[in-house]
């Protein structure tokens, strides 16, 4: 059944009390901006706090039928607000707060993918493995990376053992653990999944030394080519893959998935964000947007999508 805009009171979720509140702060005020164009009845909530009762309360006193979060990192993209939400039968966009916690954890997400035989980057958990092991010159360079967290903020590449520790240190800045992955060289791709389809392959070729927050949300700073142009078989291999991430991960209505190709053909997936960017920089809306799917339509899609949740409107949504 089509959903009726005018029956439906969204709620775009943004701000948030992570390091990356300020991506957030353009994601969400993107999306606002493209639903009301769109036709729906939108109510904006800059989030400042994690504040369980402020948040209910702040949705039930507007009547909200349905969330769009809109948040990324800590307290957006790692369960936390998902859990809440689910807890007051509050429907809202994305991914549940188990598949969001999955996505967010670096290390569980690797294992998840290695154990049902999805090539990841060989990777160790800092303070599980021995220092003296990282010893060894052959390893390096390494990538060291907050275990949670996202728009690479905390993450470096090690080139020697003596780097390592002060890297440890920079990612533990960010989140309690810290993930060290063996560098592959390879070039780098990202597959958007919507309403649990792949969209096209996009290759990112930044101008720094990886792609870093800097080369991710400065201005041409980083090359993107649309669609990837990679050998027809890799081509759908990576659709195939992204979509098989997405699902054994249990995300849903949307999603972006990061992978490299190295020189041998081989894929290995990244990571997963459950909570993508949907600022001018985006790739999801830029794939999307190759498909013939505008910026306003995709937003309103993820609400279609997520209001099929809606069940026994006349009852209510809040417990």
């Amino acid at each position: 059944m089509a959903v009726k805009k005018d029956e439906l009171k969204v709620c775009v979720m943004m701000g948030g009390v992570s390091a990356e509140r300020d991506i957030s702060l353009e994601s969400g005020r993107n999306v606002s901006g493209a639903l009301k164009k769109q036709g729906w009845k939108v109510v904006d909530f800059v989030l400042n706090t994690p504040d369980q009762g402020e948040i209910i309360s702040f949705l039930k006193s507007r009547n909200i039928d349905l969330v769009f979060v809109a948040l990324h990192g800590e307290f957006g993209e790692d369960g936390a607000v998902q859990a809440i939400l689910e807890k007051h039968s509050i429907t809202f966009t994305g991914s549940g707060s188990e598949a969001s916690r999955k996505c967010m954890d670096k290390i569980e997400f690797h294992r998840l993918m290695r154990m049902n035989g999805i090539n990841v980057p060989e990777f160790w958990a800092a303070g599980e493995t021995a220092p003296e092991f990282f010893n060894s010159p052959d390893l390096y360079p390494l990538i060291v990376k907050p275990h949670l967290g996202g728009s690479s903020i905390g993450v470096s590449i090690v080139d020697s053992f003596e780097g390592l520790a002060p890297a440890i240190e920079q990612a533990g800045s960010v989140s309690e653990k810290v993930v060290i992955e063996k560098f592959i060289p390879a070039r780098e791709f990202t597959v958007g999944v919507l309403k649990e389809r792949p969209l096209v392959p996009i290759e990112i070729i930044p101008k720094g030394k990886f792609f870093d927050y800097t080369c991710k949300y400065g201005d041409n700073m980083t090359d993107f080519v649309i669609p990837a142009k990679i050998r027809p078989d890799l081509f759908v291999k990576m659709q195939e893959m992204a979509v098989k991430a997405h699902n054994l991960a249990g995300c849903r209505h949307f999603s972006r998935v990061d992978m490299l190709v190295d020189k041998q053909g081989r894929i290995y997936i990244l990571e997963i964000n459950s909570i993508p960017g949907f600022t001018s920089h985006s790739l999801l809306p830029m794939a999307a947007a190759y498909e013939g799917i505008d910026f306003d339509r995709l937003c309103s899609l993820i609400v279609e999508e997520a209001a099929l949740n809606i069940n026994n409107r006349d009852s209510g949504h809040f417990s």
